[in-house]
């Protein structure tokens, strides 16, 4: 009983997680990539920053709040590379963001193959 339901847990989890690389690499792919300027960093909680990043496209200048929190504001003045659909440019990512969350999602999707595995076969009953 204990094994199928830790199955069913990590399975669960291992589905979740490759749905949210799925949509990371999406977004990655489908996504406009420019560099954009910092040119603001606000606390929003203590040791929590988000940053306003200026870039251009298509001739126009856009001023955007990031979607990632830092435990350190980012200089002003210093260039990232940003994700962005170039639909609706409200919502920028940062590139090196949501790389790191790929991969963290498929190194969760591949533990949780590994514990199902492993509680599929190699527990003695």
């Amino acid at each position: 009983m204990f094994e199928t339901a830790c199955q069913i847990v990590f399975g669960i989890a291992a589905v979740i997680a490759l749905a949210s690389a799925v949509r990371f690499f999406i977004i990655l792919k489908a996504g406009k990539r420019i560099n954009a300027e910092i040119v603001k960093s606000r606390e929003i909680k203590q040791g929590c920053y988000v940053h306003t990043l200026r870039f251009e496209y298509k001739n126009k200048s856009y001023e955007k709040e990031d979607t990632a929190e830092y435990s350190e504001p980012i200089p002003k003045g210093e260039t990232r590379e940003i994700v962005f659909n170039p639909k609706k440019p409200q919502k920028v990512h940062f590139t090196s963001e949501l790389k790191k969350g790929a991969v963290l999602s498929l190194g969760v999707v591949l533990g949780g193959i590994l514990l199902v595995l492993r509680f599929r076969y190699w527990i003695e009953k």
